[in-house]
């Protein structure tokens, strides 16, 4: 049967819990007990007399659309004895001059340079139940319900007919969305809050018509490039002004500025796998919300002064040097076939098969250095060069141009400005004063701890990772959830069935998804425990407290929307958007205990937010990023960075370069000389990994007592999939290989990976995949866990009825994720006072509901 929304009047409909009323009968489906009833459908005439309502309640009415009048033939006239208010819209009438069912009201577009709308006359009202208590207006609809296709024969809907009434339908939903009064605001919040909503309404800018129209995007380009900050030089030394620009847009700067032509009159290619190495890369993005967030905002100056900076959520230490050292070849050979690539020693080829472009651009006068000098500087940063650092890259000119050439003084001319920081961000760059050292906190040697985030990305559909079984009391709640889940759910005997104590969940049997064998061994080795049912909260909450107006319970922001209930999730303070990562603070926390750890963050997977406040290290899949010419450029660096910056712009970037060229160097050949004793997967996920297992061997030599990793998992939008195996053996795999390797080190007792993901999926199908829920299912593992254990509260009742079921197959979440990290900071050595302050919202939550040290470990 076909399932879908309506508009009850009053929003009073039958409920089978208050019994169902006559011509109905109470029935019990998949979405748990309704009333079945006999309907009518009443079609009336709204509008039969000369006195016409206002245009707007006109629009709240009528519903059913005509063309044209004109297009019927010449039956239609204007109608003259109409009072209409305002004269705000038009009314057309048969040759009968008659309000009735056939006149059409013509209402202009309710937005500049929009549809006309014309509307029949029209009211279809279908009532519920013998005594019409309840009505509701009749839905349109284009196309045959799922529920109404077995009563046709295929010939009765032929193609011809389908294809019309699709097209129909589609257009109409994007006409919808794209005149919805969201849409513009959201349209100029991505760029850059540059200018007014006005522009995009009615496709005007400045006195200047385009379009006419709404939704003009030549009306919003103007708007961007004409604008007064766009083109005012005093803005640049505004703090807030400015960007960290993108890397892509510095490349092709690059190779526009030097004049960079193919060889073998070939066009040149930017390619694909830049994203690699810069972060960025030409016609495809990571995901829909492109290669960084609106809302990101990095650590240090710019979150100080609460600014926002998307695209340095790009500016991290891997996509730094990588477009430095793609700089550096740039500039030595030419574009290669290693430019922006992996093996810098590779580049040094001048084999003529392996270069694809070359420079053409020479200065006017190579011997002269303020000549050169000054061309540069117009070319990469519009003359905003710092007067001490042009001074320095001067002076090396001509020392260089006597003893080596003027060719190689050009050379490192051009690299000099391209590590400055007025190439890197678009406002000026102004020093105070000095750099201070970069200080470490001493190890005190004590037993090494490590957490391990696993972040599930996507929303994982985690009513599939643990899954009841058997053993239920009361009554069978897998072929509840078979049923609810529909074409989602997992054969019961495809599960790999783990034990409950007796009585903590509604079963005593649950089955973990065929993709997670080692998980299911862990488990059983009491290695592993699962949380049930966990959501990003800011407080307890019920369904009643989740329904009720006006609110009287917070909830996370943008609930269901992957960039915001990630933050949430990763921040442990919804209600704060600025807060730092909930694993930079614990870090934070014990770097200033009054004996502090000395403790260490990594990334795998670029910026995240669950690391922002502790300055984490970044690291790829191959190890660590170096910068290939630093032996030759250190000296000019630490001139470049001895100032500190009164732009943040600026000073993210330096300090960035500053501690990351200290980082790398340090750590660089230590990783890589490391050999594990297991073997990694070689996937993606697998090769993160692996280089997890790796610093944690460095763990005596880096004189770490606390480690943080982060690694990800993406590809959990199953909105058109049900197969999760694809996704969950990789995990599954490389947590194996991780565990066999700490084993062999005698470690494992000391490693905790932990599971999260924003949000889970709905219960419910549809259809193709499952969509955005809320609480969802993960898991702890570690040689200390004391598994075994379901933590939380599962569903009992999976159905609409159910105490957590709040509509659509989503789940209120009954455990908060201030419930697992309350024990898992306690584990790891944050003390009590700062535990409170690294999780603000404990509070909020009664004891009872959270979980301690010894509830998660041995």
């Amino acid at each position: 049967n076909s399932v879908f929304r309506v508009r009850w009047e009053n929003e009073q409909f039958p409920q089978a819990s208050s019994g169902c009323p006559a011509g109905c009968r109470p029935v019990i489906t998949l979405f748990g007990d309704t009333c079945v009833c006999d309907i009518n459908v009443i079609d009336t005439v709204p509008y039969d007399e000369a006195n016409l309502p206002p245009k707007t309640e006109v629009i709240s009415r009528l519903f059913q659309g005509a063309v044209e009048p004109s297009l019927y033939g010449g039956i239609y006239s204007l109608c003259t004895t109409c009072v209409i208010p305002g004269d705000e819209y038009k009314v057309w009438t048969t040759t009968s001059g008659v309000l009735d069912s056939d006149s059409i009201f013509e209402l202009s577009a309710p937005l500049v340079g929009g549809k006309t709308l014309y509307l029949f006359n029209r009211e279809s009202i279908v009532t519920v139940g013998t005594d019409e208590s309840f009505s509701f207006r009749n839905p349109p609809r284009f196309l045959p319900g799922a529920g109404d296709i077995q009563y046709y024969w295929p010939e009765w809907i032929p193609t011809s007919l389908l294809i019309p009434a699709a097209t129909v339908e589609v257009e109409s939903l994007l006409d919808h969305l794209f005149e919805h009064e969201n849409t513009a605001p959201f349209i100029v919040y991505r760029l850059i809050q540059r200018l007014e909503l006005q522009i995009l309404l009615t496709g005007t800018y400045n006195g200047q018509t385009f379009s006419g129209k709404y939704g003009d995007l030549g009306a919003t380009i103007a708007a961007i490039l004409l604008d007064r900050e766009a083109r005012t030089p005093l803005l640049e030394v505004d703090p807030t002004f400015g960007v960290i620009r993108e890397p892509l847009v510095r490349v092709v700067q690059v190779l526009n500025s030097f004049d960079f032509e193919a060889v073998n009159d070939q066009d040149i290619t930017i390619r694909r796998s830049l994203f690699e190495y810069i972060g960025m890369e030409p016609y495809t993005s990571p995901s829909v919300f492109g290669f960084y967030l609106p809302e990101h905002r990095p650590e240090g100056p710019l979150n100080d002064i609460a600014i926002v900076s998307p695209e340095a959520q790009l500016t991290i230490t891997p996509n730094l040097f990588g477009l430095l050292n793609g700089f550096m070849s740039l500039i030595e050979h030419g574009y290669t076939s290693c430019s922006f690539a992996d093996g810098p020693s590779y580049c040094g080829t001048t084999a003529k098969g392996k270069i694809e472009a070359i420079s053409n651009w020479a200065p006017d006068d190579i011997n002269s250095p303020e000549s050169t000098v000054d061309e540069l500087d117009l070319l990469l940063t519009g003359r905003r060069l710092s007067n001490s650092f042009k001074q320095h890259i001067l002076d090396d000119y001509a020392v260089r141009m006597v003893d080596e050439s003027p060719e190689e003084a050009l050379k490192q001319a051009q690299k000099l400005i391209l590590l400055s920081p007025e190439f890197h961000v678009s406002n000026a760059h102004l020093t105070t004063k000095p750099r201070p050292e970069i200080e470490e906190t001493p190890s005190q040697n004590r037993p090494y701890k490590a957490i391990v985030i696993v972040i599930e990305d996507g929303g994982v559909d985690s009513y599939n990772v643990l899954v009841p079984h058997s053993d239920c009391s009361g009554f069978d709640l897998n072929n509840e959830y078979t049923l609810v889940r529909e074409g989602a759910a997992i054969g019961k005997d495809s599960l790999l069935q783990i034990p409950v104590p007796s009585g903590t969940q509604p079963c005593d049997t649950f089955g973990v998804h065929p993709g997670f064998p080692n998980v299911q061994n862990y488990y059983n080795n009491g290695e592993a425990l699962f949380f049930a049912n966990l959501g990003a909260l800011v407080e307890p909450i019920t369904k009643e407290d989740y329904f009720a107006l006006p609110r009287v319970k917070e909830l996370p922001p943008s609930l269901f929307a992957h960039n915001i209930m990630s933050r949430s999730t990763q921040n442990l303070h919804p209600q704060n958007t600025a807060a730092a990562g909930v694993l930079g603070r614990a870090v934070e926390a014990l770097r200033s205990q009054n004996v502090p750890y000395r403790s260490e963050l990594y990334s795998l997977t670029g910026s995240t937010k669950i690391l922002e406040g502790g300055n984490p290290d970044f690291v790829t899949t191959g190890g660590i990023v170096q910068f290939t010419e630093y032996d030759e450029l250190a000296n000019d660096i630490a001139n470049m960075t001895s100032l500190i910056s009164e732009s943040p712009m600026a000073e993210t970037y330096l300090s960035l370069l500053d501690l990351s060229l200290n980082q790398t160097e340090k750590i660089g050949g230590l990783l890589a000389d490391v050999v594990l004793n297991a073997a990694f997967p070689t996937d993606h996920f697998g090769r993160q990994m692996e280089q997890v297992a790796k610093f944690i061997h460095l763990r005596s030599q880096l004189e770490t007592e606390r480690d943080v990793f982060v690694v990800r998992k993406g590809g959990f939008d199953t909105h058109a999939t049900f197969d999760l195996e694809p996704l969950f053996t990789p995990i599954d795999d490389a947590i194996d290989a991780l565990r066999n390797e700490m084993l062999s080190e005698g470690i494992w007792d000391s490693v905790a990976v932990l599971t999260i993901s924003e949000f889970g999926r709905t219960l419910t199908s549809n259809g193709a995949g499952t969509d955005h829920g809320w609480g969802g299912n993960y898991f702890l593992v570690g040689g200390g866990v004391d598994g075994g254990k379901i933590l939380g509260h599962y569903p009992d009742k999976l159905t609409e009825e159910g105490d957590v079921h709040i509509g659509r197959g989503r789940l209120l979440p009954t455990t908060g994720w201030d419930a697992v990290w309350q024990g898992m900071l306690q584990w790891f050595g944050v003390q009590a006072d700062q535990i409170a302050e690294t999780l603000p919202n404990l509070v909020n939550f009664p004891p009872e509901d959270l979980f301690t040290e010894n509830d998660l470990f041995n």
